[in-house]
């Protein structure tokens, strides 16, 4: 798929440059997927970190899931 391809291009070169990448999706999938790190962010507005999973954890999608079920984040 398309999104692959694009992220896959975007993490090389990153890497390739030891630079950091922010991904901004309401994708929980894509954001467990191609991520290391999944910040939930929360408020109206937006204010706060709901919380922090690591992607390498195999229940990081219902961790991030949990999080926003428990929070005030719409």
């Amino acid at each position: 798929l398309v999104k692959e391809d694009v992220a896959e291009s975007l993490y090389e070169f990153a890497g390739k440059r030891s630079i950091g990448v922010i991904l901004v999706t309401h994708d929980l999938y894509d954001a467990v997927a191609f991520s290391q790190r999944v910040v939930v962010l929360g408020g109206s507005p937006v204010t706060k970190v709901v919380g922090e999973v690591q992607s390498s954890n195999r229940t990081a999608l219902e961790t991030v899931r949990s999080l926003l079920r428990n929070s005030d984040v719409r």
